[in-house]
């Protein structure tokens, strides 16, 4: 993965690093812009960079083309990256991702991090009943781009949706991947894995109490063996697997819904390792691997001569990379992703 380059250079953003000393900060992005031009060539341009994001958190599109049209380059790319992240939190949804047009070889990472970092915009789920306005925004991204721009920005329009909400009803729920992993999301943190997978048969309507910090675990890894199954885009710019009748899809969905959860062990995905369809023992292998457990390379090697080679290649890896020791797992505490 490329990594913006103010990440790489550890850049502070700070919008008063080198004025003079004394001096009044630039009130707003424009003037931040303005007092770019006094510093050396170096500092002036990540200056522009920072002062086209202070523009985007300010909802000011004009001063971000300013900005990133005096800066060239990977450096131009990464200032519309940067600018399209806070146009997006500042639920500027459409004008993020027309920064993340010009944002270049960023340009899929951008995609990433505006449908995920957006919490606010024109049509979100505090407005309409369907996310058709946030998706159809993916048709004004360039054709190789418009697939991933439509999955990030539908997972995550019911993200907001469900997850959260205090509410987990049924009823509510579209015919889609990503309508069913949002509502899993909420179900299990709500009743727990059984009590989601209950109440989804009953349609029985879950309420709780609602939370705030939306944030959990998620891993993206992806085998080439699995390359060629349909998957859904989920929290944080991971996927999973679409399974081959809705009944079975919101069985993976609820799966995942387990290992978003930060307290679930490995051992609670056993009984999905049993499962005889094969893309639900697919998710439960996957995700059981990259959990600590009573006995993972026991488990791992039994699996081993399995007749399924997607299973045999899922426990190779896990016993070859030890993966149950956390690594590669994405959380607020060890983020892979956005």
């Amino acid at each position: 993965m490329v990594l913006p380059l103010l990440w790489l250079v550890g850049c502070s953003g700070s919008d008063t690093k080198g004025t003079t000393a004394g001096a009044a900060a630039p009130v707003d992005a424009e003037a931040a812009l303005a007092a770019c031009d006094e510093r050396v060539a170096e500092l002036a341009l990540t200056c522009r960079v920072e002062a086209a994001a202070r523009a985007g958190r300010e909802r000011r599109p004009d001063v971000v083309n300013a900005a990133c049209a005096r800066v060239e380059g990977r450096w131009a790319e990464e200032c519309h990256f940067r600018a399209a992240e806070e146009l997006a939190k500042a639920g500027m949804l459409a004008e993020g991702l027309a920064e993340c047009s010009q944002a270049g070889s960023f340009t899929r990472f951008c995609v990433t991090h505006v449908g995920w970092g957006v919490d606010r915009a024109p049509g979100g789920p505090d407005e309409t009943t369907d996310p058709g306005a946030w998706v159809v925004l993916a048709a004004t991204m360039a054709p190789e781009f418009q697939e991933q721009a439509a999955g990030t920005l539908g997972a995550r329009w019911w993200f907001l949706r469900f997850y959260g909400s205090g509410q987990a009803d049924p009823a509510a729920v579209a015919d889609s991947p990503e309508a069913r992993g949002a509502w899993a999301l909420e179900a299990v943190r709500l009743a727990g894995f059984a009590g989601a997978a209950e109440a989804w048969a009953q349609k029985k309507v879950l309420q709780g109490e609602s939370i705030t910090r939306r944030v959990g675990r998620y891993d993206t890894l992806l085998l080439r063996e699995e390359g060629d199954l349909p998957r859904v885009q989920t929290f944080g710019g991971a996927s999973r697997l679409v399974g081959e009748s809705a009944t079975e899809d919101m069985e993976i969905a609820l799966w995942e819904a387990l290992f978003f959860e930060e307290s679930s062990r490995g051992d609670a995905f056993l009984p999905g390792l049993e499962d005889p369809r094969p893309r639900v023992r697919y998710t439960a292998i996957r995700l059981y691997r990259i959990l600590p457990s009573s006995a993972p390379e026991a488990t791992l090697r039994a699996l081993l001569d399995d007749p399924d080679p997607i299973v045999r290649a899922h426990a190779e890896d896990g016993l070859k990379h030890r993966t149950w020791m956390g690594k590669g797992v994405g959380s607020p505490g060890g983020h892979k992703g956005p």
